[in-house]
């Protein structure tokens, strides 16, 4: 094995475990974090918030169960993701392809 190969092996061994070191000290100092981390924590904690499912037409806050949005009637997809965040049509759930304008299987303009 070559030199480089060694550092980029010891380099993703390193990575790994400050990334294990970062989650460790979040969770051991998230209560009461130090003022100058504060704002990372906080961050971390929005990213982590569980996020609401929303019609991808008119942003309507939708049950996770439901098929359809109570506020337009349009149908909310397979998955019930937002389409920024979903790679399937909000009206058929037909898988699109990356930068799809219009989903295959039902023509619906992808927006």
């Amino acid at each position: 094995m070559d030199m480089n190969a060694i550092d980029i092996e010891v380099k993703k061994d390193l990575d790994e475990l400050y990334r294990e070191l970062g989650a460790a000290y979040y969770e051991m100092s998230r209560e009461c974090p130090p003022e100058e981390l504060r704002a990372i924590f906080e961050e971390i904690d929005r990213l982590t918030e569980p996020q609401e499912r929303r019609c991808p037409y008119c942003g309507t806050v939708a049950d996770e169960d439901a098929m359809f949005c109570i506020n337009c009637g349009k149908m909310l997809g397979i998955e019930g993701a937002n389409r920024e965040t979903s790679n399937k049509c909000p009206n058929c759930g037909n898988t699109l392809s990356e930068g799809a304008s219009f989903c295959g299987m039902c023509g619906s303009k992808i927006e």
